[in-house]
């Protein structure tokens, strides 16, 4: 890790087999896991889904049955505010999308409109989903599921990068070709 003035100033293991990382505005560092590191020998891989400090403390890991299955590969992961989200699939049917709280707040999980989204960011109740065979979805939060709103084709020049694509407070950053792009949530 690296402090303020971008010099190095401590180690630390993250896990095994990471597949979306994301930092929150307090500096804590949220992971979410592929099935190597699910099913390897690292403790904070083994839950799935994980959230540490800058120290590499434990901030948050599921319970036991606070999800709707076990983790077994992570999608991406999105900020808004002080939350987090983290999107996975199961080793059962279906991916889902997990808030988590870091105040101590309980954590809810969602089904998610795409099976594998990229990228993806909320804002309120309205989030964007990027999924590198259809494009842009737009759905509004209803109740424990998604009501789509829209759909859009990339259309981009150049091929879509799958490991960068951002949610941030909203707007969801990604790059394709050359560039990079912003859409809102």
């Amino acid at each position: 890790m690296h402090g303020p003035d971008g010099l190095p100033a401590r180690e630390l293991t993250l896990g095994h087999d990471i597949q979306a990382l994301v930092t929150d505005r307090d500096g804590r560092i949220w992971t979410a896991y592929g099935d190597e590191g699910v099913y390897g020998d690292h403790p904070a891989s083994q839950t799935g889904l994980h959230g540490m400090d800058a120290a590499g403390r434990t901030v948050w890991s599921p319970g036991r049955g606070e999800l709707p299955g076990h983790p077994l590969e992570g999608l991406a992961a999105a900020t808004e505010g002080r939350a987090v989200w983290l999107a996975w699939y199961p080793d059962t049917k279906g991916s889902f999308l997990t808030r988590v709280d870091p105040s101590g707040g309980p954590s809810s999980s969602l089904p998610l409109p795409v099976r594998e989204p990229v990228g993806f960011a909320v804002g309120g109740d309205r989030a964007v989903f990027l999924d590198h065979r259809s494009g842009l979805l737009w759905a509004e939060r209803v109740g424990d599921g998604w009501k789509e709103l829209r759909r859009a084709p990339l259309g981009l020049p150049g091929e879509l990068d799958r490991q960068r694509a951002y949610g941030r407070n909203g707007v969801l950053w990604f790059r394709s070709g050359n560039g990079w792009y912003r859409v809102a949530a």
